[in-house]
């Protein structure tokens, strides 16, 4: 949802992996942006749906994974099971428990406005 404030996602995580690395959306991700989309918030629903858009335009891959899960367990359990996924986060309670995991992924740093490695990603 970064990119309704202009952030653009995808080429900052290019620039940092040096490439264009498959983009994989998993189904309790996707869920939680389609709830997000029909908030009553208006800049959670704008932010939501461009983030549907993009998911769509950049052609992501919808995984069936976690099912009836919380977003964030799902994206752990995921990444622990395939390590060779890595996760991109902006959420700090996500990014914090992936820390104490030992779990490598990219967090954006908002003062920076761009994303970091951690755990040797």
């Amino acid at each position: 949802m970064l990119a309704a404030d202009g952030v653009p996602v995808f080429d900052l995580v290019e620039e940092v992996v040096g490439g264009r690395p498959e983009c994989i959306i998993l189904e309790p991700v996707l869920r939680e942006l389609e709830k997000h989309a029909r908030s009553r918030s208006v800049k959670k629903r704008v932010a939501a749906r461009l983030a549907l858009q993009l998911i769509e335009r950049r052609g992501c891959r919808i995984v069936e994974y976690g099912a009836g899960r919380i977003a964030d367990d799902a994206i752990v359990e995921y990444v622990l099971q395939d390590r060779e996924a890595t996760v991109v986060t902006a959420d700090t309670g996500l990014h914090k428990r992936l820390l104490r995991m030992g779990i490598p992924h990219l967090y954006y740093r908002e003062e920076s406005r761009r994303f970091e490695t951690t755990g040797g990603v």
